[in-house]
């Protein structure tokens, strides 16, 4: 055995050494999330190279944004291994990487733009901010939860009456965030992801086609905040030459952006906060739940939603 291996730590060097705070490997003792190896006579703790494992576990989770309930849960799974954990890490840091090299480029932009005696453009310093504060995003799908007793039903009530899921994926990432809607404006955006055929256009359609009409583009969404699990969003127009930010739930946000082809921004604190690190579930999009299970919204379930004579309308 190593003399890394051997060495024990108090908690005062093993704080010194990760960076962590005294109080913070105190609170974790408190919590029963890691407990040292020992302690002395005098009830100082000791912590030995197990702990040092476990404290890696815990920070990695950690930055992969489980609260420590959860990450206790975990580290107490034997499924849990600790080449999976690396790995997540792993592929988060690359994410963080991608996110810094986008800055990089557009702040040397900027520094080449300031050593030619060249004023940057308004343009290129929001950029750079764009960088810091937002991540962009994909609208990669709209999920319902279909329950257990109900999956195999042509028109589960539960289903009919309940909420969407859209599915928000960092671009060149895996990260995503998810955001309940209603059902009839995640219905909408389903459709339009699939680009199913309609008779006639829906209020998203509409307020596209004015919006053209009218000569104003939409420059961007943004999924600019949250509070208690509810989300905020804004719409950035651009009309005769000036842009204007307009708040908007982001059911009607997302169903206009794909509808004009408008990039969708998430704040980087929103997804940090409340993103989940990949989309879980097998290859058809199915996620396994303990209430029932998560599918992807389709044409066909949709269809056995609606009212018959809502659809000869």
């Amino acid at each position: 055995m190593s003399n890394s291996e051997d060495r024990r730590w108090k908690v005062g060097e093993l704080a010194k050494a990760t960076g962590l705070t005294v109080r913070t490997l105190h609170h974790y003792d408190e919590v029963g999330l890691l407990v040292p190896w020992k302690r002395t006579s005098a009830g100082h703790r000791l912590y030995a190279g197990q702990d040092v494992r476990r404290l890696y576990h815990i920070l990695a989770l950690r930055r992969l944004g489980l609260r420590l309930e959860q990450i206790g849960s975990l580290l107490d799974d034997d499924d849990v291994s600790l080449v999976e954990t690396v790995r997540r890490h792993l592929e988060q840091v690359e994410r963080e990487l991608e996110h810094q090299h986008r800055l990089r480029r557009r702040l040397r932009q900027i520094l080449d733009a300031l050593e030619r005696s060249v004023e940057p453009t308004v343009n290129e310093f929001i950029d750079a901010m764009e960088a810091m504060t937002v991540i962009e995003t994909i609208v990669e799908d709209v999920v319902i939860r279909l329950p257990a007793d109900e999956a195999d039903e042509p028109s589960p009530p539960l289903v009919r009456e309940g909420y969407r899921v859209v599915l928000l994926k960092e671009r060149g990432g895996e990260r995503v965030l998810p955001i309940w809607i209603g059902a009839q404006e995640g219905d909408l955006l389903a459709a339009r992801l699939g680009e199913w055929s309609q008779k006639r256009p829906m209020g998203p359609d509409l307020t596209a086609q004015l919006l053209k009409a009218g000569g104003v583009h939409v420059e961007r969404v943004v999924i600019a905040g949250a509070r208690e699990m509810t989300f905020y969003a804004t719409v950035t127009v651009k009309a005769a030459g000036e842009s204007h930010e307009v708040d908007a739930r982001p059911s009607d946000a997302l169903n206009l952006a794909v509808r004009v082809g408008a990039p969708v921004f998430v704040a980087t604190e929103v997804i940090d906060q409340s993103g989940l690190a990949s989309r879980p579930g097998d290859a058809e999009g199915r996620v396994a739940d303990t209430q029932g299970e998560w599918r992807s919204l389709s044409q066909d379930i949709i269809r056995s939603l609606q009212p018959r004579e809502a659809r000869a309308d």
